[in-house]
């Protein structure tokens, strides 16, 4: 997965600090969090829409697509004590596995009825009468399959660049659309798929798209591409053990079962990682959004790596 980050190893001291003993700072009390995106935080749509999917008889873990809660179900109990429901139970999580930012529904081939980006926002739009929490927080975690599509060839013809524009100008609207429904607190996360090429050119128009958005909403941004990296340059430096198998999933190197250990591996399936790996993201990305408690030194690291708001339109926070 990271074969192509070499070039990109820089140093960080982030995660590092983040494993210090924990002082109280101030959390945010968000009144509800609403999750929209694809299998890397789905907490059972899926599975609902097309039971047994994921199995959980191979390891899965209730529904999501690893071996343990997601890191969305972690911040969720941080706040409110329990993991997240999903949307088709009455939940706040309206992410569905196989999603992406493009609609595709209505490609001649290779298209599908997984609601993606937009279709997710008018469930939740449906639910809430069209009208936005001010108070919740929004996350966005969606375009890993984009990329697979641009690898794939499955973009209804469109070339690599022309594909990824459309997936970040999709991603402006949508939040847009938020913040004109009345939400002030968005955290997206970036593109994944750090092996990929083409993951970079998508990262680049997106981050281009949310610069030219003229927002109140506070926009958090955080960077899968940034964690690889540093993940690559040391594994220790986020709590990974030195040498944990990058390349082996957990399914392939153990016997598949419901209590199946994955201590040492990076991914759980060929495609997503183990639960281990959403441990780190509950510990960073609860940091960057004031749900988890920061001890001090940590905060100061945090501000060296430039989590300070940044000016876009309103308020912008980047991890």
């Amino acid at each position: 997965m990271l074969k192509l980050l070499s070039a990109l190893v820089k140093t960080s001291f982030v995660a590092a600090a983040l494993l210090l003993p924990t002082i109280p700072a101030s959390a945010t009390p968000y009144s509800e969090i609403y999750v929209f995106g694809d299998s890397l935080v789905d907490a059972g749509n899926i599975g609902i829409v097309s039971p047994g999917t994921p199995p959980g008889a191979a390891g899965y873990f209730n529904g999501r697509f690893t071996n343990g809660p997601v890191y969305t179900d972690l911040l969720y109990q941080a706040r409110f004590g329990s993991y997240m429901a999903p949307s088709l139970a009455g939940g706040t999580n309206y992410a569905f596995g196989g999603a992406r930012a493009v609609d595709n529904s209505g490609y001649p081939s290779g298209g599908d009825q997984i609601p993606d980006l937009a279709a997710q926002l008018d469930l939740y739009a449906m639910n809430s009468g069209g009208t936005a929490d001010s108070g919740a927080l929004y996350i966005i975690n969606i375009m890993g399959n984009d990329v697979f599509a641009v690898m794939n060839g499955n973009t209804n013809g469109l070339d690599p660049t022309a594909y990824a524009a459309q997936v970040a100008a999709v991603m402006a609207e949508q939040i847009q659309r938020l913040h004109d429904m009345g939400a002030r607190h968005i955290l997206l996360t970036g593109v994944p798929n750090a092996d990929i090429p083409e993951a970079f050119l998508m990262q680049a128009l997106l981050d281009s798209a949310l610069d030219g958005l003229l927002l109140e909403t506070e926009l958090m941004t955080y960077s899968y591409l940034d964690l690889f990296t540093r993940i690559l340059a040391d594994p220790t430096s986020v709590g990974l053990p030195a040498g944990i198998d990058m390349e082996t999933p957990c399914l392939v190197g153990e016997t598949p079962s419901p209590d199946i250990d994955c201590t040492g591996y990076f991914f759980f399936d060929g495609t997503h990682p183990t639960a281990a790996l959403h441990e780190i993201l509950a510990r960073e990305i609860g940091a960057l959004t004031g749900i988890t408690e920061v001890s001090e030194p940590a905060a100061l690291a945090l501000m060296g790596f430039g989590l300070a708001a940044l000016a876009l339109g309103g308020r912008r926070r980047r991890a």
